[in-house]
């Protein structure tokens, strides 16, 4: 693969020295998104390890992924919210009609 077109940091455990990150390459004409745990070398930068994924960037997989991360999103959301109130959204999340 070559060097990525796009690249954000997630985490960062500076005592462990890794990071995890997530990219966009391009290998072969075809973009990937990929989600990769990068450690420090002895030279001082970061290099990918085999951990994590890659998946070919499309609107499909990302959109996908997208919508499993905001349910993800909603029920950490969710776990904040007193138990009073989780019960009336459990309710509501349940019910077939308006």
């Amino acid at each position: 693969m070559d060097e990525p077109v796009f690249s954000k940091i997630l985490h960062e455990d500076n005592e462990k020295c890794f990071q995890w990150r997530v990219t966009v390459s391009e290998f072969r004409g075809v973009q990937y998104l990929g989600i990769r745990k990068y450690f420090l070398s002895f030279e001082g930068t970061f290099e990918p390890t085999k951990e994590g994924a890659t998946i070919p960037l499309t609107i499909n997989g990302t959109l996908k992924l997208f919508l499993a991360l905001a349910d993800i999103l909603s029920e950490a959301e969710i776990a904040l919210v007193d138990s009073s109130l989780q019960a009336i959204i459990k309710e509501y999340k349940d019910a077939d009609t308006f």
